[in-house]
This record gives C-alpha cells, structure tokens and sequence, in this order.
C-alpha cells in the first residue's frame, strides 16, 4: 500500500512541474488551473494517507510491543 501511494505521489508531483500559460479567457488555460488544483488537492490527500499509515505502523509496534511485555508476567 506504501508503494503504491508513493508512486502515485511521484506521478503527480511530475505533473506538477508544468505551468499553465495563455489568458484567464482561455479554456486551455482555465483548464490547466483546474488539472492544478486538482493535483494539489489530490497530493495534499496523499499527504493525509501518509500520514494515517505512518500512525498506523507505530499503533501496531507499539501494540506488538505491549503484548510482548504482558507475555513476560
């Protein structure tokens, strides 16, 4: 699962290095700014997972350690 997001963040962030150019009239470029905003939406979400798998790893060592010192009594 850590893999996967990983590559899914490499992905977007590669997206992210383009820049939008023309007019605000023009629907390439209000195109461009919703494709944007929805990267950094979606890279902030991935953020987040992270984040949640990150806690999740600790809780279970944590967890593991626990039944560990409760087995020694």
């Amino acid at each position: 699962m850590k893999r996967i997001l990983i590559c899914i963040l490499v992905a977007v962030s590669a997206n992210a290095f383009s820049f939008c150019t023309g007019g605000f009239n023009d629907p390439n470029y209000q195109a461009c700014m919703q494709q944007e905003e929805s990267n950094r939406i979606q890279k902030e979400m991935l953020e987040v997972q992270r984040q949640q798998l990150e806690q999740q790893r600790i809780d279970n060592m944590m967890r593991q350690s626990d039944i560990r010192n409760n087995d020694r009594w």
